[in-house]
């Protein structure tokens, strides 16, 4: 009995499923998730080279057209710019070799996901709802997980994970990397429909929450709130009855994630975390880096001190609670890439929410309500991302930089898609 060969939809789905498994797998740590994200690669440039597909030339005259539009072409050219920029701030930076080293990193970073938006960009609506699929899954399975880690459920549990000793608030940036997987779970729990569903979105809320990272926390209501309010837009709207299990349910879990963070590290150090009282430990203080950043742009205004540079500054005289990151992008970009850095990057982000925002209105009465709930998903996430940037850890961390390359990348293929649902040759 032969065995029929896999179809061209299983490979084109392969990709985004481990998109998403490294997502969700970074809750076990950067390694995880960069081998999986590095899968993906791998599999775009196997799928590429595929004799199947290149004998039918269906890659290339995709990669052609994608090549010719506008769109593509600004955000090439624009992501091209700011590698430009950002090697003349590394050369001139207070710590070339430093800089160049980051600066390597995200070039190769940005080439590899580049190269992923280009194939999976040939099934842009396939590539998306796998993408939505197994972030469901996975997060429906990552969250139960987190909560029964936290608060010490079954101890067996942590000592297989080999965090026995960790501290109970040892995930708190994973609560960013939820709350950029949130729009897609409620896009998901919305087309289901079903009690099974919302009780999955509201576990995975109680987790966000628990992890105890206030940018995470903004980052989901940012997210969130935008794609609520996309969602009225969307063909047949969002009803009133799902509207109202919808909102149960992100109230219920955020409360209960709350309260339950709350017990976790006790009243008194949990009234110091939704604050920004710089007695609350780690991660808090940021008014006075941002403080202390601002003070030093003007000094090196057009090309910064490089990547990385805000470590080589001189702390002498400053209590500041960190010299390792400066806590928000935009002046992460203005410090170590200076103006000349920090414009290009903004124009190719603005572009891409703008374009998206003109492609789903222009384009919304022709896709069925499923889809354009994943497609809003996607600058949702985009959104997010970006709202935990303004708060969390360094934008040139290679983990963090990955992530802000895919949440670039969900709209643009929701672009793409939306396109093509009005006119299969756009």
């Amino acid at each position: 009995m032969s065995i029929a060969p896999l179809s061209k939809d299983f490979y084109f789905s392969l990709v985004p499923s481990l998109l998403a498994l490294g997502y969700a797998a970074h809750y076990f740590g950067k390694a995880v998730s960069a081998t999986l994200i590095g899968l993906a690669l791998i599999g775009c440039i196997a799928l590429y080279s595929r004799p199947l597909f290149s004998k039918h030339q269906a890659a290339q005259r995709t990669s052609v057209k994608n090549a010719a539009s506008p769109l593509f072409r600004i955000v090439i050219g624009l992501l091209i710019a700011t590698l430009f920029f950002w090697s003349l701030s590394a050369f001139y930076g207070l710590d070339p070799d430093e800089a160049f080293t980051k600066w390597q990193d995200v070039s190769l970073i940005s080439l590899g996901l580049v190269l992923i938006g280009f194939i999976i960009g040939q099934r842009p609506e396939l590539a998306l709802k796998q993408f939505q699929k197994l972030v469901f899954w996975t997060m429906a399975i990552i969250a139960p997980i987190l909560i029964i880690e936290h608060f010490e459920l079954i101890v067996p549990l942590k000592q297989w994970m080999g965090r026995i000793d960790a501290s109970p608030t040892f995930a708190p940036l994973y609560g960013s990397v939820m709350a950029l997987l949130l729009p897609f779970i409620c896009a998901k729990t919305v087309d289901k429909d079903n009690i099974f569903a919302y009780i999955i979105l509201t576990t995975i809320l109680i987790a966000l929450f628990c992890t105890g990272g206030r940018s995470g926390w903004l980052a989901a209501f940012a997210g969130t709130t935008l794609w609520i309010i996309l969602s009225f837009f969307t063909p047949q709207g969002l009803s009133k009855k799902i509207g109202l299990k919808l909102g149960v349910c992100l109230l219920a879990g955020s409360v209960i994630g709350l309260y339950a963070y709350k017990l976790l590290i006790g009243a008194q150090r949990f009234a110091r975390r939704v604050t920004m009282d710089e007695a609350a430990g780690a991660g808090s203080g940021r008014l006075e880096i941002w403080a202390f950043v601002l003070d030093n742009i003007p000094e090196n205004l057009w090309l910064g001190i490089g990547p990385r540079g805000y470590r080589a500054l001189d702390f002498s005289g400053q209590s500041l609670t960190s010299d390792m990151h400066v806590h928000n992008f935009l002046l992460e970009w203005l410090l170590e890439t200076g103006i000349l850095g920090t414009v290009p990057i903004l124009l190719l982000l603005a572009i891409i929410f703008f374009a998206f925002l003109q492609a789903f209105f222009k384009n919304r009465d022709h896709l069925s309500p499923s889809k354009a709930r994943r497609y809003i998903a996607c600058i949702s996430s985009f959104v997010a991302f970006f709202t935990a940037s303004l708060f969390a850890t360094s934008i040139f961390h290679s983990w963090w930089f990955t992530f802000m390359g895919l949440s670039c990348l969900w709209p643009l293929l929701a672009i793409k898609a939306m396109r093509h649902e009005k006119s299969p040759a756009i």
